[in-house]
Parts: structure tokens; sequence; C-alpha cells
């Protein structure tokens, strides 16, 4: 299931300047992620994209998550089970972006199908396979459930910090990959072929291929090369051949606040994920700590 070309990541950094909306736990709540609803309003469509068109004409984007083809169909399917086409949501902004959306949080209506069709809900799922991929997560309470975390479980759409901003906080962006990880395991939608799902590093051809797309790429680090400006995470040793990731100075203090440290990386397999792009050989810039997932040793 193709995902659309995207701008680059350094493009989507001037969207930083956006009022972002704080994202708080309910009272008591355990769970990582748990948006609190700042705001309603009632469906009037949703488009090709995936994109929710409210009455009042404002357009919705579902945050931290890259959607795959089949996604608007089964959105219009879910959301047809909200009383009157009212939706409730947390928005991140207090505007919209460049195109006219609010990235939000969109909190499920729910479907008396939910137990005939086996859905996952937070109580069902794997606290110690979420754990393992970065957050401490107690799903045993009674957490909204989203619209992004209904879709990952299914394997319709991808985790994608860094893609868009305002996104999600890191926790609930974390809390995401966990249930990716999950799907992927199961082989669930976009998952289902495991040879294309994720790019293998030592096959830059293959990862070319990808160019101007989100894509995932795992492999073992076989060096750090920092420089003042830029740090190359290399994946070989013909650099304009092999597969590279970047960081730049700024995305390098940020990630560093994030408690990744980027020399630590080298004879790690990590995974990473982000847009590919061609300069001299495939490359991904990484601009949040969430891109990389440590996933094992050499």
């Amino acid at each position: 299931m193709p995902f659309a070309a995207l701008p680059s990541p350094t493009t989507l950094l001037t969207c930083l300047a956006l009022t972002v909306l704080p994202l708080t736990a309910a009272a008591g709540d355990d769970k990582p992620c748990s948006p609190t609803v700042t705001d309603r309003g009632r469906v009037a469509a949703i488009d090709e994209h995936g994109e929710i068109v409210l009455a009042d004409g404002r357009r919705l984007r579902l945050a931290g998550v890259l959607l795959t083809e089949a996604a608007p169909s089964l959105i219009r399917d879910r959301l047809s089970f909200a009383t009157e086409g009212r939706l409730q949501f947390h928005a991140l902004s207090t505007k919209p972006d460049r195109w006219g959306r609010i990235n939000a949080q969109i909190l499920m209506p729910e479907s008396p199908a939910d137990a005939e069709e086996g859905a996952i809900r937070p109580t069902a799922l794997a606290g110690a396979a979420l754990a393992a991929a970065g957050a401490a997560m107690d799903l045993r309470g009674e957490s909204p459930y989203t619209l992004d975390e209904w879709l990952v479980d299914r394997g319709q759409a991808r985790v994608a910090p860094g893609l868009f901003s305002p996104e999600p906080p890191a926790a609930c962006l974390r809390f995401l990959l966990g249930r990716e990880d999950l799907a992927r395991r199961a082989g669930r939608g976009t998952w289902e072929d495991a040879a294309t799902a994720i790019r293998p590093a030592d096959d830059p051809q293959a990862i070319l291929a990808e160019v101007g797309r989100f894509a995932l790429v795992e492999g073992i680090v076989a060096s750090v090369g920092e420089r003042k400006r830029v740090t190359y995470l290399n994946f070989g040793t013909e650099w304009t051949r092999d597969f590279t990731v970047t960081i730049l100075k700024n995305s390098r203090t940020r990630l560093a606040r994030a408690g990744l440290v980027l020399a630590d990386l080298k004879g790690k397999r990590i995974r990473v994920r982000g847009l590919v792009e061609d300069n001299r050989g495939p490359l991904i810039e990484v601009i949040a700590s969430e891109q990389i997932e440590v996933v094992g040793a050499e």
C-alpha cells in the first residue's frame, strides 16, 4: 500500500512556530497518551486523503501518522458510527497549517461491531510488548481510544514522527510505535508483506526506489561521523553508494535533550524512518528522536 510523496523534513521544520496546545492525561489515568477533548465538531465529509472536513469548514488531519491508500474508506466507515456526525478531538494547534489543516487526535466513536470483529482495545494489548518498544505502559485503564491508534492497530497507518508539525508529544509517538510493532508482527494491513515493509540498510538500490516517499530502513550502524554542522550514521564504507542517516546541528541538540546519544549507536542495529532522499546515495534526515529505534546489537 503506497504512501504519497511529501515535502522534505527541513521544509516541514518551518511550521514549528505554530501555537501548540498541551496534551495532558485525565486525572488518575496511567496510559502514557490520553488526549483530552479540546473541541467538537460535526463531520461533513472525509476526503480522498483521509482528512476530515467539519460542517463549520475546519479540516482535521490525523496527527503523527501517515495513512495507507485504504485508510480513507475505513475512516468513513468508522466515523459513520458517530452520533449525528458529532466528533470529539484534541487539537494540537490553535490555527491551521499552510494547507488549512488542523493536526488533531480524534476520539473514536463507539461501534457495536467492535466486539464482533475482535477490535484491538487498549485493555487487550500486551503491555510488555509495548514497553519493549520504549514506553512504560499500563493499558488497564479506560483511556480514550483514538482514531490514529485504531488505524495503526490494523496496519492502515504508519507512525511518522518529524513529518508534520505540530505533532503529538513524544510519549504519544512512542505509544503508537509500540502498537505499530504489534501490528507489524501480526502482519496486518501494510505490514502483510514483510519483505517490503522494512527496507534493509545493506540494499541501497531498494532504498533508492523509495526516493520522495516515507520508508522504514533497518540495519547495523557501521560508523558515526561527527562534524560541526551534521552527524552521519553510516551503514557502509562507500559514501556515494551506501545508505546514510544525517542529523543536522539543531536536530542533534534536540535528540540529545531526548537522551539519544548518537555516538553510542555504532555497532547497533537500528530502525530509522523518514523521507528517503538521493544525495550521492540513499539518505534519510532525522529531526526527531522517535525516528530512530534501537532494535538490537551487532
